[in-house]
């Protein structure tokens, strides 16, 4: 019986990385001057000390907890480090990053470092929506040919926004990721109306925002059509079956 190959989009944005050179000439310029001027501080960089192999699993429990307050009215501030909800939520964010290369880290119980950056992100991403009462957590993608079904972070209006939480600058595969998602909405038959990128560092506090067609232009030299279809002509065209 014959497989289908399919991977996640973490996947196509981390290891095709000649397809994206060659789709978008101008990406390392740009990335530059996001990080060298466009960017706009929304917080000061949290500076409390943690262990960099774990800050997957804190920056994934602080968005749950985010999400659960936003979308089911959950109370977080009165968590405790060992509270069995806190520790669901870990187990839980724990089997998701299961495929990541240092996730035998994410077993050690959580420190007191590391519940205060939780609390302190989760209060972060809690103010940067609360002047956006629409706006949409986990905004879903249908996948197509070689990518499974995905969904992003946030959608506000006409604006995907992906919440990182690294302690460094955006990155191309920030950019990538944001275009893998645009590609799938637009041959979406429920096609969401997408103008505007925008990128947030919650931990260090750096946010930017542009329009899609001038970053298009700009990275690739083309049109948002043009450089959607050439990523859905990608994956459509390398699915395989085994």
């Amino acid at each position: 019986m014959e497989t289908a190959i399919m991977i996640s989009e973490k996947t196509f944005i981390r290891y095709y990385s000649s397809f994206w050179e060659q789709l978008l000439p101008g990406i390392d310029h740009y990335i530059r001057m996001i990080n060298s001027g466009f960017k706009e501080r929304l917080f000061t960089p949290i500076t409390t000390p943690d262990i960099p192999n774990r800050r997957a699993i804190i920056n994934g429990i602080a968005f749950r907890l985010f999400y659960n307050f936003k979308a089911h009215s959950i109370p977080y501030k009165n968590l405790k480090i060992n509270s069995q909800e806190l520790l669901k939520i870990k187990k839980s964010e724990e089997k998701k990053m299961s495929f990541l290369n240092n996730s035998n880290d994410f077993e050690n119980e959580l420190n007191d470092n590391e519940f205060k950056i939780i609390i302190e992100l989760t209060n972060r991403l809690i103010q940067y929506v609360s002047s956006k009462p629409e706006m949409l957590i986990y905004p879903e993608f249908q996948g197509c040919g070689l990518l499974f079904n995905c969904s992003g972070d946030l959608l506000f209006n006409d604006t995907l926004i992906e919440v990182k939480a690294g302690n460094s600058n955006f990155s191309r595969q920030d950019m990538y990721q944001l275009l893998t998602y645009g590609a799938l909405n637009h041959i979406s038959t429920n096609k969401i109306n997408l103008t505007n990128f925008e990128l947030i560092n919650i931990r260090t506090g750096i946010q930017w925002n542009e329009d899609i067609e001038s970053v298009c232009e700009i990275i690739g030299g083309a049109s948002s059509s043009e450089v959607y279809s050439e990523i859905v002509n990608y994956i459509s065209n390398n699915y395989r079956s085994i």
